[in-house]
């Protein structure tokens, strides 16, 4: 080797040119910087196009829109510094060293891209950057997997794979072309800088278009965004009066006259008369596009059961959720309750509220309860929320019996099962009952169990709904002929009523459910339906899901709880704002007042405003011609948010006396109890091994359930706190699904469960249980895609660890 390559592998400074080095390293910055501003425009464009095409863009101006490119000028700016940083140009090090720092930056690079390919698809899904709390809202992610791989589809890979030709082919040509234009890297950093500092210029309505997908992401993880940006935490909750939170503003203000309950009436006081009280079942259906369904007007005849329902039943055609998610719908259905705008989820911040849900109240005049779901209730801990409301049974797809023979998805299992041990439970009861029934179909990504044929077979996503939401309503049929054949259906309501509703990009960024207030995510139906009783009506006035309460109540003749919020139906009721908003991944808080619409987004600070009369499809914004009513509604959304969240801490505040109990008798120290596994009921292939404690699964070629019972004896007294089932896992793609199960006598209550892939289940119990009876834990193993794997020696499930911690200590009187 000569003395020059000596020198250059050595990096020997007197063998640079010290000016080319600079040049290099200027143009390296600048072809970065330029390739992905255009990546960002590009996709940023797109995004302006599609509201544009949609008609949502409201007023334009320079400054707003050169706003709306500000943070991709930032992240571009910061990226493009990292790949200097990394050694994106030669180094001056050796070769090696060098090839590294570039193969780190370019990799970089690509992960940049497939950040942004996410980000895409987010922001085209639900209209805003992802974000932290976005990611917190999708709950159990192993759950969703159903709906989070659908989306990565060919489309997304060509997407992705269109940006890395961008990023990379202009900076090669930016490179070439630009390596000696220092005129060219100033003029472009000087607008770089000019239109990233807009990024501090006062938001006025910009749609969210100038967050920045990488960008939000970061910040949100490093800032804590405040839920309320309108500071409604200052005002005092207490001194807001509901009933003029949620009297009309705009809208005509009259009585609104009540539903004509005759035909119920005189059905329900014919059982009295035979000493008999009705039966309810009310049935939470998933995801009901208004758009979509036959039953609300859809084109395809997808609902041929609820159609039939509807023409011999009281019918609410514009029935509306208050939030636009499952839970929350279903919190305000069973409690009457609206929720805290931009809050969490109920069941994680207070599951325990003292909400007086219907069950609750039923319970107290002899009704018993149950409650079926086809899915998980782990997913946003439902199972918390439902563990006091005096359900019992209360079913989901792991506690459901025989799941192993059942059809499964992530979300959940067939309907079938659910509904077949509705009935069987239902033609066992001797006293009245309240069911409730939450199917988890036609839940996106829109899949039937497997086997099950399509009816339609229309392309997309919205064939795919349609031919899910026919099998869910064949689901109606067969849990209506059930009631039927058990010789029921003469004494038994059925309430079906959707918990929201479903996008098919009606609207920019209307996709699935969950961050939008137009009329396709939140407004669905309701319909009472006896068999018994003959009666068809169609209401047109405006109903919400705070009213199902205490509308049921009153027609089984109970009083009306104090903590409900909504309004009976049976009588005639002032006309009122009907609240609409979204949790804190979002940012949208609103009302329906008559015919108008109004929802306000916290972030941007922009307003929506509707005529629902001469713009039912909600096209046109009408927030700049009346936009000296925009104040008074801004204004009482701060009050609505400032009540409720006052509302909910006054219903959670836990009982003073308990608290003074425990502090005079403290809990006895915990302790830990390891079972023996001896005494199982072993399933193929598992052997127990070491001192009892330890189980292993040796063989596998099918879904097997192992069952462990440990009595509990009587006059004994166990507060169980905490369930762990550690596994070893040589092949990752099993799965392991545990469920722990108390039972006394004949009844049965679920105590919690996991399902997770590799290394630990954590279950969280919390609950005092008194002999005699009997703990069950159920352990199961399976391949999620619902292939048969055999396992070797060299290849099993080792479970171990699993154990309870418990407290002698009973609950303080």
């Amino acid at each position: 080797m000569g003395e020059a390559g000596l020198q250059r592998r050595r990096g020997d400074e007197s063998f640079f040119d010290q000016k080319s080095r600079k040049k290099k390293r200027r143009a390296d910055f600048f072809s970065v910087a330029l390739a992905l501003v255009l990546l960002f425009v590009i996709t940023k464009v797109f995004f302006i196009a599609n509201f544009a095409w949609h008609g949502e863009l409201g007023k334009v101006s320079s400054v707003r829109v050169l706003s709306w490119f500000s943070q991709d000028c930032w992240t571009a700016l910061g990226c493009a510094v990292i790949c200097v940083v990394l050694g994106f140009v030669e180094s001056g090090l050796n070769n090696a060293i060098d090839t590294k720092l570039k193969v780190l930056a370019s990799g970089f690079l690509v992960m940049v891209c497939i950040a942004h390919t996410m980000s895409t698809f987010t922001y085209n899904l639900i209209g805003m950057a992802p974000t932290q709390k976005l990611l917190k809202q999708l709950g159990d992610v192993d759950q969703a997997s159903d709906s989070l791989l659908s989306l990565l589809s060919l489309k997304t890979v060509a997407i992705l794979v269109g940006f890395l030709v961008v990023v990379f082919a202009v900076r090669h040509v930016s490179f070439r072309r630009f390596q000696r234009s220092r005129v060219g890297l100033r003029s472009f950093l000087a607008v770089a800088l000019v239109v990233a500092m807009l990024s501090f210029f006062p938001r006025r309505d910009f749609l969210d278009l100038d967050r920045n997908g990488i960008f939000s992401f970061v910040s949100s993880a490093l800032v804590d965004e405040p839920t309320d940006p309108l500071d409604a935490d200052s005002l005092d909750g207490s001194e807001i009066d509901l009933a003029k939170t949620l009297a009309p503003i705009f809208g005509v203000e009259r009585q609104v006259p009540p539903s004509d309950f005759s035909h119920l009436a005189q059905w329900r006081d014919s059982l009295r008369e035979q000493g008999k009280e009705p039966n309810v079942v009310l049935v939470i259906l998933e995801s009901t596009s208004i758009n979509y369904m036959h039953v609300t007007g859809g084109a395809y005849e997808n609902t041929p059961n609820l159609t039939r329902f509807a023409k011999s039943s009281l019918f609410w055609k514009q029935h509306y959720t208050h939030i636009p998610q499952s839970m929350p719908s279903i919190y305000s259905i069973l409690c009457s309750q609206f929720g805290v705008p931009l809050g969490d989820v109920i069941t994680r911040v207070a599951p325990q509220v003292n909400c007086q849900s219907i069950s609750e109240v039923l319970s107290k005049r002899g009704y018993k309860s149950s409650l079926w779901h086809s899915g998980r209730f782990s997913f946003y801990s439902k199972d918390k929320f439902f563990k006091n409301r005096n359900y019992e049974p209360y079913i989901d797809a792991v506690t459901m019996p025989n799941r192993s023979e059942l059809r499964q998805s992530s979300w959940g299992i067939e309907e079938s099962a659910a509904v077949d041990e509705l009935v069987k439970w239902a033609a066992k009861q001797t006293q009245p009952f309240f069911s409730t029934y939450i199917p988890v179909y036609p839940h996106h990504p829109y899949l039937l169990p497997k086997g099950e044929p399509r009816k339609f077979g229309l392309e997309g996503d919205k064939g795919l709904y349609i031919d899910a939401t026919y099998y869910v309503d064949q689901m109606m049929g067969r849990l209506v002929k059930g009631i039927e054949d058990a010789g029921l259906a003469d004494e038994t309501l059925f309430v079906f009523v959707g918990d929201h509703g479903e996008g098919f990009g009606e609207h920019q960024n209307s996709y699935i459910h969950g961050g939008t207030l137009f009329e396709e995510g939140i407004k669905t139906f309701t319909i009472w339906y006896a068999p018994g009783a003959v009666s068809s009506s169609v209401y047109n006035e405006s109903t919400a899901h705070t009213d199902i309460a205490p509308t049921l109540l009153e027609f089984l003749g109970s009083k009306r709880s104090k903590p409900h919020m909504g309004q009976s139906r049976m009588h005639s009721s002032p006309s009122r704002l009907i609240p609409i908003f979204t949790d804190n991944a979002f940012r949208f808080v609103g009302f329906l007042d008559g015919q108008w619409k109004y929802f306000y987004n916290t972030h941007t600070d922009g307003h929506r405003f509707f005529d629902l009369n001469s713009d039912p499809k909600e096209k046109h914004n009408l927030s700049y011609k009346y936009a000296s009513r925009m104040p008074v509604y801004k204004e009482r959304v701060r009050r609505f948010i400032a009540q409720q969240r006052y509302h909910q801490k006054q219903m959670t505040t836990k009982d003073k006396s308990n608290i003074a109990a425990l502090k005079k008798s403290p809990p006895a120290a915990t302790k830990r109890w390891v079972p023996n596994f001896s005494n199982c009921k072993l399933a193929p292939g598992a052997e127990v091994y070491g001192d009892g404690s330890h189980l292993r699964m040796v063989r596998w070629d099918d879904d097997v359930t192992t069952t462990c019972r440990w009595d509990v004896k009587e006059g004994e007294k166990l507060q169980l706190s905490k369930l762990l089932v550690g596994a070893v896992v040589a092949q990752e793609e099993l799965f392991i699904d545990a469920s722990l199960q108390y039972f006394s006598g004949e009844n049965r209550e679920g105590l919690g469960y996991c399902e997770r892939y590799s290394k630990t289940c954590d279950i969280t119990v919390n609950r005092i249980v008194e002999g005699p009876g009997v703990v069950e834990l159920d352990l199961r193993f399976f391949h999620y895609s619902g292939k048969k794997v055999p396992l070797t020696a060299d290849h099993s499930y080792c479970i171990h660890d699993v154990w309870l911690e418990y407290s002698d200590h009973g609950l303080p009187n």
